[in-house]
């Protein structure tokens, strides 16, 4: 719901999964005409990781696709950019322990400049040492809360998701959070998170490289998909500093482009009531583990 209000009337509301309708009504000669148009060898990227030897790869892959024919692609129409953000708030219920506040910001994709500043961000942002840590955990507004970047070539969302102390009214969180990037923004990026997030970012990327999958997947993307070297993306992060950080975050963090607000349903509660906080779920945890019983 919230990727679709960001990118409403546009293609990025979508997931690359798509729409379920659409794979219910597919048939045989959709997927085969799919299947024929876009698998061709000169549509693919093949890529090994291992203890291999380059050589026997090329000659393997030789032996084993050099016969299949490459053919012509279909063309697809440039995706249109997004439109206004309308800056909606979405209020839905669900059966889930505890209020959820997502503020999620439209956020550059891959290959723009500035995608190396906003998707650090979300490592300033759950850095504990941070004032959003300080402001939303330590103020005992929030049970904890995660920001991550989910990003594609072209666009992509920075989600901030908060878990609401059950009796917490979610419009306080709300508020504390949007108070916390104000000002963060005004008095600009902590030089000491920023290396921080840094740190992290390259760690991130060391972990991926000790893994086989993790290797394949970051060289998959980067030669692939996006065309350049994934060592391009490290150099990006490497060179952030924090008057870049600050420019790039007032360009795209002032407000955030949708507020989704999940509120648990409780007895008596209608859909979409009370959604101020006010009936919030409270729970003193005495009937559950550890402090009540544990059924088996």
């Amino acid at each position: 719901a919230v990727r679709g209000a960001a990118f409403a009337g546009s293609p990025f509301a979508r997931t690359a999964l798509g729409e379920l309708a659409d794979v219910a009504a597919a048939n045989v000669a959709d997927l085969r005409a799919y299947y024929k148009g876009y698998y061709r060898p000169n549509n693919a990227t093949l890529v090994v990781t291992g203890d291999v030897r380059p050589a026997d790869m090329f000659a393997a892959a030789s032996n084993y696709f050099a016969a299949i024919p490459a053919g012509p692609i279909p063309v697809r129409a440039p995706l249109p950019p997004p439109g206004p953000i309308a800056h909606p708030t979405l209020h839905v219920t669900a059966d889930y322990p505890n209020a959820l506040v997502d503020c999620a910001y439209r956020i550059p994709g891959d290959l723009d400049p500035d995608a190396a500043a906003t998707q650090v961000f979300a490592n300033v942002i759950s850095n504990t040492r941070s004032a959003f840590y300080r402001n939303l955990v330590l103020s005992h507004l929030a049970l904890s809360y995660n920001a991550y970047a989910d990003t594609a070539l072209h666009a992509g969302i920075l989600h901030v998701v908060i878990s609401v102390r059950p009796g917490v009214d979610t419009t306080r969180v709300r508020q504390a959070f949007r108070t916390t990037m104000a000002r963060s923004l005004a008095q600009g990026i902590d030089p000491d998170l920023l290396a921080a997030a840094k740190v992290a970012g390259a760690r991130e990327a060391v972990y991926a490289r000790d893994s086989i999958s993790g290797l394949g997947d970051r060289y998959g993307y980067a030669l692939g998909v996006e065309g350049h070297d994934p060592a391009d993306d490290d150099r990006a992060v490497d060179a952030l500093d924090p008057a870049a950080m600050n420019a790039a975050l007032k360009r795209y963090f002032a407000n955030p482009c949708v507020v989704g607000v999940l509120v648990p349903r409780t007895a008596g509660m209608s859909d979409g009531a009370n959604l101020n906080g006010s009936d919030a779920v409270r729970d003193d945890f005495s009937n559950r583990p550890p402090g009540g019983p544990i059924v088996l």
